[in-house]
């Protein structure tokens, strides 16, 4: 079992790597604000791994997973898996990406707050921490503010709803990576749990110093499973 799974991996590496050689890899991660999976990953591999490897991938983030949108006559009413603080950590993220931020910015700023937030704090504690962290990364906390509590972060979040609804296959849990827009399940799980790994693997031509040597290190975790949607 071993030796088929880890043939099949790199199998789908070589392909996603064949049809992504002439333009930058493209990593999307499908996360929710509040999920501890998605903190973990977050913290444990995609902001030491983009430490590691600079910008020689360009992120994508979707912070939606399984929220949910009611229409009321006051707009719209949100419901997410960890209740309303991860709402606001979405609505957050998705004004902040919008506003088409540098990288290390981006993913400064969502580890800053993943660092600190949790469901067992208050509103006014969150976002205190998200300004801290828009401070910090020399991003406009008013203007994160203003997206949030005017129409425009539900128009953003109900366009990220609509992606991720059309994805061929169907999202069934978070944190979830596609890369290149292409999904691959074996690929998926390395990249959760060995994020360096499965972005060096499929990186052409000149490659960060940290993909020197690098060895397949976790495989013994190819079937640890992630956090269920539904």
């Amino acid at each position: 079992m071993f030796i088929s799974k880890f043939v099949l991996l790199i199998v789908g590496l070589s392909c996603i790597s064949y049809s992504a050689q002439e333009s930058p890899l493209r990593v999307v991660l499908y996360y929710e604000g509040l999920c501890p999976g998605c903190h973990e990953f977050i913290l444990e591999q995609l902001y030491p791994g983009y430490q590691k490897l600079g910008d020689s991938f360009l992120i994508d983030l979707v912070p939606f997973g399984g929220a949910s949108a009611t229409k009321t006559d006051d707009g719209w009413q949100w419901e997410c898996q960890h209740g309303p603080l991860e709402c606001y950590i979405n609505k957050v993220d998705a004004c902040l990406t919008s506003f088409e931020p540098t990288q290390s910015q981006l993913i400064s700023f969502v580890n800053c707050h993943t660092k600190n937030t949790s469901m067992d704090i208050t509103f006014d504690e969150t976002e205190d921490i998200i300004k801290q962290c828009a401070e910090e990364n020399n991003v406009s906390f008013y203007d994160i503010r203003k997206c949030v509590t005017s129409g425009r972060a539900d128009t953003l979040l109900l366009a990220l709803q609509d992606r991720q609804n059309k994805l061929v296959p169907k999202l069934e849990y978070v944190p979830s990576i596609r890369f290149n827009d292409v999904y691959d399940e074996d690929l998926d799980n390395v990249a959760i749990f060995d994020f360096v790994y499965a972005v060096c693997s499929l990186l052409n031509g000149t490659k960060p110093s940290a993909c020197d040597d690098i060895e397949f290190k976790n495989v013994k975790n190819l079937n640890k499973p992630h956090n269920l949607l539904i």
